[in-house]
């Protein structure tokens, strides 16, 4: 099963490092573990950094329920983490990846109920591959939780991110914002994982970590990332034919909506005999808005509505074995009535 980041929370990274006391709205450095008291008020720390570095943060405390936030030099909010952590989920845990050279800060505070009592904040620096469109990196990470990539790109970029391997790795982006977007373990041909057509929905630096699916570290056996500028797809009234099983096992679709407009959504199979299955939901949100699966359907009709205005992803999923011609797909969407 893949392991859920939710805003980087679950990162694990060790590094020795020293032990200092210190107090609030002073500057800290990567490598630093910082020992103090909160006496009710947030306490804050500023931090300079590199474009693309990757910063994991960490806030521990016996005594209240932590929260972590990074901002820029205008107040900008980078991320926040609130139970990503241990201690059952009330310590913070979160890992951003700067947008640009500058002056940050670091905000903690009691998420909650009691706000006084004494904590351990950490700040562990950890490098990030750039990558660039185009682009194909083969790397080994044995022993290794995590493996971090950054890459700059534009507000409607549409980009194919895969990660082929022998061993059972699973990806997840993140925004500029540094939450995560996306999550893939096996998307891909051979269970490889594959993000397919994301389009980008803000000019920014995002990150790739790559880990493996369900052990704690990856083993020895490389792994080749790949970034591919791809063409977006479009769907509306006009049906679009989709080919799923051959070049991967999945193909995504991109429409607009209006919270509250009923839509329909229908499709048609050009082979009955093989089944596919839908998700609906918008990027970045964990849970799907809408799935469907079926059967040796030759016909699909499915009406819908969204509770949110905004570009939807449409995900065509091929559930099983498709044989070597694949399965042929022909998409509409339109307001209903």
């Amino acid at each position: 099963m893949m392991k859920k980041f939710g805003a980087f929370a679950g990162v694990a990274l060790l590094l020795l490092v020293s032990v200092s006391l210190v107090s609030a709205q002073q500057a800290v450095s990567l490598g630093d573990t910082l020992q103090g008291g909160l006496t009710g008020d947030p306490v804050t720390f500023s931090i300079e950094l590199n474009a693309g570095d990757v910063v994991t943060i960490t806030a521990e405390s016996t005594d209240f329920d932590s929260y972590v936030a990074v901002s820029d030099v205008d107040g900008n909010l980078i991320g926040e983490n609130d139970d990503g952590g241990a201690n059952f989920g009330l310590n913070s845990n979160l890992t951003v990846v700067a947008p640009a050279d500058g002056t940050y800060t670091i905000e903690l505070r009691a998420a909650f109920g009691n706000s006084q009592g004494t904590y351990t904040l950490r700040i562990v620096g950890t490098e990030a591959t750039q990558v660039t469109y185009g682009s194909s990196t083969e790397f080994s990470a044995a022993e290794e939780a995590n493996k971090f990539f950054s890459f700059t790109g534009a507000a409607g970029d549409v980009l194919d991110i895969s990660a082929v391997s022998e061993q059972d790795v699973q990806i997840a982006i993140t925004g500029p914002d540094s939450q995560v977007l996306i999550e893939d373990d096996d998307s891909g041909l051979d269970n490889d994982p594959l993000v397919r057509r994301l389009r980008l929905p803000e000019d920014g630096v995002y990150g790739i970590i790559i880990s493996h699916s369900w052990q704690e570290v990856m083993d020895e056996n490389p792994i080749t990332l790949s970034v591919e500028e791809v063409d977006d797809l479009v769907v509306g009234p006009e049906p679009v034919t989709v080919k799923i099983g051959i070049q991967s096992d999945i193909d995504v679709l991109h429409f607009d909506v209006e919270a509250g407009q009923p839509y329909t959504l229908e499709i048609q199979n050009h082979d009955p005999e093989q089944s596919f299955s839908i998700d609906m939901h918008f990027l970045g949100d964990e849970y799907t808005s809408g799935e469907l699966r079926t059967y040796r359907a030759s016909r699909v009709v499915m009406d819908f509505t969204m509770d949110q205005s905004g570009t939807v992803r449409l995900t065509i999923n091929n559930p099983g074995w498709q044989g070597e011609t694949g399965n042929t797909l022909a998409i509409s969407v339109q307001p209903a009535g």
